[in-house]
């Protein structure tokens, strides 16, 4: 067995580099190839997320199981030239896999199978290696986050070079800035007395020289900038929704679609907004009191002026930029609560026609359009105010500084002095370059907090919110058996006044047949719910062959479960797709699906058959045909666990009788909700509820015949 030690000189050397964000680490003996892959990968990326080493069929699944956010990609034709994100490539000869990543200009790679590193010359060479597929790992926010430090450590983690470069670049040009008053001074005071021309010349010369360097400084601050913002923008986004999926559902019961979606963005916004303007303000703020300095070895006390002058406009600038900044967050909840209403009213527009409610929902859209203009009205009032302040500060600002330099200096002084007068020139320029240096960096950094502020109230909800307990990095992976047992469960919505479920106890036994039925609204499907792992109770357990479902990995324990929910809708797209879902099934295998959801042969009766498209809301089959299709796709993962709510409710009894038939024959453990006596009259025990518990349990001979049941007198 090959030694599964890295060593950071080891890189650091394959690398030519004198450090290496790649610690030492020693990973256990016997791992596996994809194992010390994606491990690998995860520490080129930042991440302290440790893999399992799970036995799987395929990377694709073992990336999968281990939660990575990750896709699938052609291998590039040039690794040596496109920039990628780290890249999986398994080889095409032995289960040895490469891990290509960038570092700087260069490509690397490292191979599994020899443990070695080395830089990528020859693309060809190693893509004949390999296999045509690879997989693009992404990093991962934290699993809980305490505040926007954590936000911004994660997202400039993987960049701290190239934002080095940045800032180093936007010093330079700064400091370029801060000769001109210099130069300016000299001229005044050296050159133009002399009449010399050749000191012109070398002054030109220098200036010139200055300018190029100063534009060149610029042009790698921009590009350090652009390619921050391409690696940053990436990580940051695909990381953000990685997490959204994994939120609790009850998370997504709080806030609209397109609500979810604009704090999603809104956290994007702000990191483009920090990064184009709030450095960049930051070293303008900084490097203006070099101008200040310089304009105090002018003149002590004309400095003084210019600087409380300079202070009440930025303390101005603040004060209305924030006023202005206080109705943002209202703005954008505005905004996104009638984007929300437009979204709905156009899915919606069958049943309004039908209902001849256009008038209504056109006075509730005019309801919220009002209140909108309203808001972006007042805040435009400080708008206007800052916009006026900004145009005055360099104006106001020479006038006080002339006054000041009119009224302390006379002009008896000034007439044949020259060195006072170059004085006088060297610090009016030096306090041009101060003033507008400082307020238009104010202006910036102020507006850019103002805003960012109100993104971060509204995207802090999405980060703050923690991911599902099942995806804690102690979460237990093992196959599911499929026995349940609940205990004392209470579960309450949240807005309701009274319980759902008060203190239900429960037992389903594996591979058997459970059926769940009672009255309306006495939380069958609340139950059910539960058991997916999508609500969590108040009080009590549920055990999951006797593991509480807490511990679980909940994206391994619900691999592991067929559900057809009750009115699920269908995505748009072909049959094959749906059924899939975009996991790796063979046609075959999707077929026998549809067989055992009596679906086979009406796909295979269309013109397209399997790559049929069912359009949006599934509105081009029937209600029978949606909820087959649904079955098929619960049944194409080979589950250890059905779940089935109302699942058949719209088949006709022959079909139904075809399908129950196929379901009683299933090794596996078979949950149903539903109220049709022929769905449950098969089941090996029947739960009854009502308002909340189980009332009667038994098989269907026995609660069909038991005086004043429930089956008895339906």
């Amino acid at each position: 067995m090959k030694d599964r030690v890295f060593s950071s000189k080891a890189l650091e050397s394959a690398l030519s580099l004198e450090s290496s964000a790649f610690q030492q680490s020693v990973l256990p003996q016997n791992c596996s190839d994809r194992f010390l892959a994606l491990n690998f990968a995860l520490q080129r990326l930042s991440t302290d997320q440790m893999p399992d080493d799970l036995t799987t069929n395929s990377l694709r699944e073992f990336l999968a199981n281990n939660d990575v956010c990750f896709r699938e990609v052609e291998v590039p034709d040039n690794l040596t030239k496109k920039r990628t994100q780290v890249l999986l490539i398994e080889s095409n000869s032995d289960e040895s896999i490469y891990v290509v990543f960038r570092n700087g200009v260069q490509s690397f790679a490292y191979n599994t199978g020899t443990g070695s590193i080395y830089r990528i010359k020859d693309s060809k060479r190693l893509l004949s290696q390999c296999r045509q597929i690879c997989y693009e790992v992404y990093a991962h926010l934290p699993y809980t986050i305490n505040g926007a430090i954590d936000v911004l450590k994660f997202t400039y983690s993987s960049s701290v070079d190239t934002l080095l470069l940045f800032l180093v670049s936007s010093v330079i040009v700064t400091l370029f800035a801060l000769v001109v008053p210099m130069v300016v001074n000299y001229l005044v005071a050296t050159v133009l007395p002399q009449s010399n021309e050749r000191l012109l010349i070398d002054t030109a010369i220098l200036v010139f020289l200055i300018l190029v360097a100063s534009v060149v400084a610029n042009a790698y601050a921009k590009l350090a900038q652009l390619k921050v913002e391409s690696l940053v923008d990436l990580r940051l986004q695909t990381a953000t929704w990685a997490r959204v999926m994994k939120l609790p559902i009850p998370f997504f019961y709080k806030y609209s679609i397109s609500d979810v979606a604009s704090r999603v963005t809104a956290i994007t916004q702000a990191r483009k907004i920090l990064s184009a303007g709030f450095m960049s303000s930051l070293i303008s703020i900084l490097f203006s009191f070099s101008f200040f300095f310089l304009m105090f070895s002018y003149d002590g006390r004309l400095a003084s002026i210019a600087l409380v002058f300079a202070l009440i406009s930025v303390f101005l600038v603040f004060y209305l930029s924030n006023k202005q900044g206080n109705f943002l967050v209202t703005l954008f909840d505005q905004f996104a609560e009638i984007t929300n209403f437009s979204l709905q009213s156009v899915i919606g527009l069958p049943q309004i026609r039908s209902t001849g409610s256009e008038p209504f929902i056109f006075y509730q859209w005019m309801k919220s359009l009002v209140r909108l203009t309203s808001t972006n009205q007042r805040m435009q009032y400080y708008t206007g105010l800052l916009t006026i302040l900004s145009q005055s500060i360099n104006p106001i600002g020479n006038l006080v500084v002339i006054s000041s330099v009119v009224l302390m200096i006379p002009n008896t002084l000034l007439v044949g002095n020259s060195l006072l007068v170059a004085s006088v020139v060297g610090f009016l320029v030096a306090y041009a370059g101060f003033n507008t240096l400082l307020s238009q960096a104010a202006l910036q950094l102020s507006s850019t907090l103002s805003v960012v502020k109100s993104l971060w109230a509204r995207a802090e909800v999405v980060l703050y919110s923690t991911p599902e307990v099942g995806y804690n990095p102690h979460a237990i992976r093992k196959e599911l058996q499929g026995t349940y047992r609940g205990s004392g469960i209470y579960f309450q919505y949240p807005g309701m006044q009274n319980p759902v479920l008060k203190g239900l106890s429960f037992e389903i036994d594996k591979q058997k047949y459970t059926a769940i039925t009672g009255y309306s609204g006495c939380g069958k499907s609340t139950l059910l719910r539960l058991i997916l792992g999508f609500d969590v109770a108040q009080s009590g357990q549920i055990l999951v062959d006797n593991l509480e479902l807490s511990q679980w990995s909940i994206r391994a324990y619900r691999q592991q479960i067929g559900v057809v929910m009750q009115n699920t809708p269908l995505p748009s797209g072909s049959i094959l797709d749906i059924i899939k879902a975009g996991r790796e099934f063979d046609l075959d295998k999707v077929m026998h699906a549809c067989e055992l959801a009596s679906i086979a042969d009406g796909i295979q009766r269309l013109e397209n058959g399997i790559d049929t498209v069912i359009t949006e809301n599934s509105t081009n089959i029937s209600g029978g045909q949606r909820q087959r299709i649904a079955l098929a796709r619960a049944l194409v993962g080979d589950p250890s666990v059905l779940i089935l709510d109302e699942a058949t409710s719209a088949l006709d009894a022959p079909t139904q009788a075809v399908v129950t038939d196929t379901l009683n024959n299933l090794p596996i453990t078979r949950i149903a909700v539903a109220h049709r006596l022929s769905t449950i009259e098969s089941a090996d025990i029947i739960l009854v509820m009502k308002d909340g518990l189980i009332v009667e349990s038994g098989s269907f001979n026995e609660l069909i015949h038991a005086e004043g049941g429930y089956l008895n007198r339906h």
